[in-house]
């Protein structure tokens, strides 16, 4: 209660709104045909069923152990030329969203992949074509053991969603 205490105050230390920038990045339900099962962002455009994958995570809510690190590779088509993309990227604790210090808001054209994974497409995207986006990051020890709702999107240059998804996560003790 004192670190939901402090978020309202406003007093929350860096490194827990650290972690909840990686739970939001963490966002993992369910692996199917090994896709991870995430719930489209309401009044986003709708992420693609089967197209997230997040090691790490077998059931809801997604549970994200101190020490490690999560993967995640994300499959999306563009409906508009995008000549830029950005991470957004925030965690809801105690319906307060808080965005993920260090990743929310980065621009993220290098790590976006053609279909095949394996050629770099960087940026500009082009509509209609599907693309693959790939990040990792640390599950540090000083995140909070709390339970949050990340809220990821990849935003075009004019910060409209070309994707987006949520999912429940809770971070653990190794």
């Amino acid at each position: 209660m004192d670190v939901l205490h402090s978020v309202c105050m406003c007093k929350v230390p860096l490194a827990s709104l650290l972690l909840v920038a990686v739970l939001l990045q963490l966002d993992v339900v369910t692996q199917v045909n090994g896709a991870t099962n995430v719930r489209s962002c309401p009044r986003e455009r709708k992420v693609q069923e089967g197209s997230v994958n997040i090691s790490s995570c077998e059931k809801m809510p997604c549970k994200l152990k101190h020490g490690s690190q999560v993967n995640i590779e994300w499959k999306f088509t563009p409906e508009e030329d995008a000549t830029s993309v950005s991470n957004n990227i925030f965690a809801y604790v105690a319906n307060i969203p808080l965005p993920w210090i260090g990743q929310d808001g980065l621009k993220v054209c290098n790590k976006i992949y053609n279909e095949d994974g394996v050629t770099l497409a960087n940026c500009p995207l082009t509509a209609g074509k599907e693309y693959l986006y790939k990040n990792s990051f640390d599950i540090l020890r000083i995140y909070p053991t709390i339970p949050v709702k990340v809220h990821w999107a990849l935003l075009d240059q004019k910060r409209k969603a070309l994707t987006c998804f949520e999912i429940d996560a809770r971070i653990t003790v190794g």
